[in-house]
């Protein structure tokens, strides 16, 4: 075989190999596009989802350089000590210090229910139901986080107080998969309550 009829078949297998790509690419192409139309509401709402988290972190982020959160701070500190003075604790409280003569906490952002909070929020926001729908969800959501996260700190002060050895065990092995599967089961009550989704 000459080396003409070598490099024509060589040129035809090449266009052969360049037609198959191109007709694989396009075929992705075409899944991808059918799976987008499919599956139009569950990509928008997560698009919208992760946006809206997105959104939070950088907004966070930059106020907790200032001092825009310590009024939340205190707040939750006064909550606490408010609930453990009532169960007979001598409890003070020095701006976000909670304080007796047996436990000292210092409540930091981690220690109030805002990110928690804020990733239900997001979540009522991303899913396709009404107006009225979403405004209830928070409603009822966002206290019963925050009052979760009373218990938390209550919880965390007694367990300072009588197993202190206990205390980073507690606070971040069970307290704080316990937050995030909150958010998930009122997230997931909400949602089966609603019982709605747009279809456009």
């Amino acid at each position: 075989m000459g080396k003409a009829s070598r490099r024509k078949r060589e040129r035809v297998f090449g266009n052969e190999d360049q037609t198959t790509q191109v007709s694989g690419l396009s075929q992705i192409v075409q899944r991808l596009r059918l799976f987008l139309v499919r599956n139009k509401v569950i990509v928008r709402s997560c698009a919208i989802f992760m946006f809206t988290v997105g959104a939070f972190v950088l907004v966070f982020s930059w106020l907790v350089e200032t001092d825009t959160l310590f009024a939340l701070l205190s707040f939750t500190a006064r909550s606490s000590a408010f609930v453990l003075n009532i169960f007979g604790n001598n409890v003070e409280v020095d701006g976000s210090i909670l304080a007796s003569d047996r436990c000292a906490l210092n409540i930091v952002n981690e220690c109030t229910a805002v990110i928690p909070m804020m990733i239900l929020l997001c979540a009522i926001i991303a899913y396709p139901s009404r107006v009225n729908h979403k405004l209830l969800g928070l409603a009822l959501g966002l206290p019963a986080l925050f009052l979760l996260n009373l218990i938390r700190v209550v919880s965390l002060f007694y367990v300072g107080t009588y197993f202190a050895n206990y205390m980073d065990t507690v606070h971040l092995l069970i307290w704080q998969p316990l937050m995030i599967l909150a958010v998930i089961a009122i997230w997931l009550i909400w949602a089966s309550k609603v019982g709605y989704v747009r279809k456009t």
